[in-house]
């Protein structure tokens, strides 16, 4: 999958779960992407987490708060943070 190609932290904020993120998962283990996140109103955390506890993947969630654009930025940022800093 080159749309992965130099990527370090994958930021999956499309509603998703079950077989697509499974695979998709699975495909970043051998890639350099050094974790995951999920916004929690996607529905792929769970998923994603199951998975990436099982193959090694670090997944991070982020939550909205309310129509607070500002503090979910500051969220993502610090999730891509914490991902990075493994």
């Amino acid at each position: 999958m080159p749309l992965v190609e130099g990527v370090s932290v994958v930021c999956w904020l499309a509603p998703v779960a079950g077989e697509r993120m499974t695979s998709f998962v699975d495909y970043l283990v051998d890639t350099q992407v050094r974790g995951l996140v999920c916004d929690e109103a996607s529905g792929a955390a769970a998923e994603a987490n199951a998975r990436g506890e099982r193959r090694t993947v670090p997944v991070e969630t982020i939550a909205a708060v309310g129509d607070d654009h500002a503090g979910w930025l500051a969220a993502a940022r610090a999730a891509i943070a914490r991902l990075l800093a493994r």
